[in-house]
């Protein structure tokens, strides 16, 4: 049971940004051999943000500090924003994935309502500590995008 079992109000399909949440999939599983694993994080959340970009994208973005690094490009103490495009497939589920693990939750328990608390002022992750292993992925077409897997830090 994780911080949003007592979300009032979540309407399935209420039309919000984050209105895709009730039926995308949670992606909080990826298991990955070491040698994949080019860096690993333990971070500090400072905020949860949603923008309409200039592009007309959606974005749901994490800022946070990074208390601990193996990779010398980004050293602990400096800072770092994962960016999720809403629009594209795997967006509402990465969201999703992101927001059950940062609160405890079953992606199950991650909705709507609970997705716009993420990024509401009241800022409720602010201070969750996470461990992160980005890991490179090749596409079909050669092209490689960076999976990100978190983990809630004990």
């Amino acid at each position: 049971m994780g911080m949003f079992q007592k979300v009032p109000g979540s309407q399935v399909g209420g039309g919000g940004v984050y209105f895709q949440m009730n039926r995308a999939p949670g992606y909080t599983d990826g298991k990955y051999p070491d040698q994949w694993i080019s860096t690993r994080y333990k971070v500090e959340v400072e905020a949860c943000k949603a923008i309409h970009s200039r592009a007309s994208d959606d974005l749901f973005i994490v800022e946070c500090k990074i208390l601990e690094s193996d990779c010398p490009a980004r050293p602990a103490g400096t800072k770092a924003s994962w960016t999720v495009k809403l629009n594209q497939d795997a967006g509402p589920g990465n969201v999703k994935g992101f927001v059950a693990v940062a609160t405890g939750s079953d992606p199950e328990e991650v909705d709507e309502a609970a997705c716009e608390l993420i990024v509401s002022p009241e800022n409720p992750l602010a201070g969750t500590v996470l461990h992160l292993a980005v890991v490179p992925i090749a596409k079909r077409n050669k092209e490689v995008f960076s999976k990100h897997i978190w983990e809630l830090a004990q």
